[in-house]
């Protein structure tokens, strides 16, 4: 069920509503067996395939109606995947224009099977005028094979051999890219498997970042630039050289303002997200929030990367003590209705930064705010997901104690605490028994 799950997650979230007839929020009042396997996989009433099998058919997994039922729910969700839109309402509608372009081809070659040249030119002509435009190499170069076959088929040496020399041009520029996306590819992948394979990678990476740059100086495309800056930006965030983040950050919005940079594919996004984390870690709060508020307009609300570029900012007017501030940046996600569609974590990191503000803005309590029973993962049980904001609990709940006057759970707390940074925070032997 959790490959079903999933997909209900995707379709739901993204699908066009109603498209071709297709009714996602499933209201009818005598629904199918389908029908109850999509909501109940929906609403987390069924988890796995038992639980599912036997609410529908009292039987296990194994049963034949069940195994089929689940085939036929699953072929529909894939099919819905076609209609899934990356429409956002921000700048860069990157990941939506790629989509028109591979709908285009789509329907291009689909009326090419069918002996329409005509018809399939003009789809494919549609798709290259945005993948020129957008720099999508790989799909310029898709478009003109079968344009080349179009003027094969219908007779036409001027437009075939003029396509010919502009394939053979396209391909020479995607070899060069493709070197640089192998580079970065493998490079990226040492730097994020472990810290030991990232001690070993950290020197190479520094030399690699040089042979990018001189590949893209050599071949100036948004592809090639892309891999240079995001590997540079990867490196500076490891070695901890914050000021080149900002730096690099600062260099490529440059480079966009003065047309050098696709504008159609530049991440904005990431560029402030990147940027406004880095004053976060080099505790220049003000150019932080100066940065993140500059940053909100283009962050699309109802997106995961909304809430992602708010856990910086509530961080930074935190650190900054600017309070009024952080009640407003709290008030402002609470009532995001968007929420609920953000992981467990995430929502859980908002539940502590509220307890938090509750120290500062005491309009509740700490405990009413968070169930430390619930919250509280202790060293047996500790959680490799939580393990960027286990510390933040404990010493919340050391501070929502202190200010209780529960001194015993205080003296608990800071033993606690102790044993966990011990353990986790430190090399082995670092700190003494006593």
């Amino acid at each position: 069920m959790e490959e079903i799950r999933k997909l209900i997650k995707i379709v739901s979230n993204r699908a066009e509503k109603n498209a071709f007839g297709v009714d996602l929020d499933v209201s009818t009042e005598n629904p199918s067996l389908e029908e109850q396997l999509y909501v109940g996989a929906r609403d987390g009433q069924y988890l796995t395939d038992d639980n599912a099998s036997q609410g529908l058919y009292g039987a296990d997994s194994t049963d034949h109606r069940f195994r089929m039922l689940k085939s036929r729910l699953k072929t529909k969700l894939l099919n819905l995947l076609f209609l899934v839109d990356f429409k956002e309402n921000t700048n860069n509608s990157t990941w939506q224009n790629e989509q028109d372009c591979e709908n285009h081809l789509q329907r291009a070659k689909i009326l090419l099977k069918c002996g329409e040249y005509e018809m399939s030119e003009k789809q494919v002509n549609k798709a290259i005028a945005i993948s020129r435009e957008c720099e999508y190499t790989h799909i310029t170069i898709e478009s003109l094979r079968i344009l080349r076959l179009i003027y094969s088929e219908r007779f036409k040496p001027t437009d075939f051999y003029r396509v010919v020399e502009d394939l053979n041009t396209m391909i020479m520029v995607q070899q060069k890219e493709d070197e640089a996306n192998n580079t970065f590819s493998e490079v990226s992948m040492n730097l994020r498997k472990s810290m030991y394979s990232r001690k070993n990678t950290l020197e190479d990476a520094a030399v690699t970042i040089g042979k990018l740059e001189t590949l893209y100086k050599k071949t100036p495309t948004f592809n090639a630039y892309d891999k240079f800056y995001r590997l540079k930006l990867m490196y500076l965030e490891f070695v901890g050289d914050y000021s080149g983040v900002v730096a690099t950050t600062a260099e490529a919005e440059n480079l966009l303002a003065d047309g050098k940079l696709n504008q159609k594919r530049f991440d904005i996004k990431f560029n402030y997200y990147v940027r406004t984390y880095a004053y976060l870690r080099s505790k220049d709060f003000d150019s932080g929030l100066k940065t993140a508020s500059n940053g909100m307009e283009y962050f699309d609300p109802e997106s995961s990367n909304w809430f992602s570029h708010m856990e910086n900012y509530m961080l930074l007017a935190l650190h900054s003590k600017s309070y009024k501030l952080a009640h407003d940046l709290m008030g402002r996600v609470s009532r995001n209705s968007y929420m609920e569609h953000i992981t467990e974590a995430a929502q859980q990191r908002w539940q502590l930064f509220n307890a938090y503000l509750s120290f500062v803005i005491p309009s509740e309590s700490a405990h009413d705010v968070i169930n430390f029973d619930n919250y509280y993962i202790s060293i047996k049980e500790y959680n490799k997901e939580k393990r960027s904001y286990n510390t933040a609990i404990l010493i919340l709940e050391f501070l929502h104690y202190l200010k209780e006057g529960s001194m015993d759970r205080v003296k608990d707390r800071i033993e606690g605490l102790l044993a966990y940074m011990k353990l986790h925070f430190s090399d082995p032997g670092l700190h003494s028994r006593e």
